[in-house]
């Protein structure tokens, strides 16, 4: 649990071995989990630098990316890490979005997205409006327009019984898009 300690050690690490993609890795690792996501995003680059296969690092990189707002970056390391990102609801929930309405079609993958928002709908059992709403948008994608309005009108419901009308408005917008038999897009961050 010091990560300081720990980033001091994996310094010393690196001058006795500074092509340890491992190191790089762990390190940056420490420097998630104290938030300090731009010296992470380094590290994560030179452990895949020197070990262009490190799925791990991939990983990280893209949960570093995820966690700065770069999803379109992020969706670009989570595929290649070369298998599924993390049981995370938050991690899947957000990657599913940007794979289910990324205005770029060369970053959409209904189907992924698909398969991350249902992971993510079964790990919060359902009930968590956001990510009902990230489901209807990848039905949506998919064409399966008529469980994209039943997803969205429950995500509606839940919106509305948490008292986030607002939330509720923008997610009736996205239902309405979805009645009318058209997925819903969102501008390049």
């Amino acid at each position: 649990g010091d990560y300081d300690q720990a980033i001091r050690d994996y310094n010393k690490a690196i001058e006795l071995n500074p092509n340890s993609a491992d190191t790089y890795n762990n390190r940056g690792v420490a420097y998630s989990v104290k938030a300090d996501y731009e010296r992470a995003v380094r590290d994560f680059d030179q452990a895949i630098g020197l070990d262009p296969s490190n799925a791990m690092a991939h990983r990280n990189m893209s949960l570093a990316l995820l966690r700065q707002g770069k999803a379109r970056e992020a969706v670009r390391y989570y595929r290649q890490a070369g298998r599924p990102l993390d049981n995370k609801p938050g991690v899947l929930n957000n990657l599913s979005w940007v794979l289910a309405t990324d205005e770029d079609a060369q970053f959409r993958d209904g189907a992924e997205a698909v398969r991350l928002a249902e992971r993510a709908c079964e790990l919060t059992e359902y009930k968590l409006p956001h990510i009902l709403d990230t489901l209807a948008a990848a039905y949506a994608e998919t064409g399966q327009f008529d469980k994209a309005v039943r997803t969205a009108a429950k995500a509606v419901q839940l919106a509305r019984a948490a008292k986030r009308e607002k939330f509720a408005e923008d997610i009736q917008s996205r239902l309405d898009l979805y009645k009318a038999k058209r997925p819903f897009r969102t501008p390049a961050r």
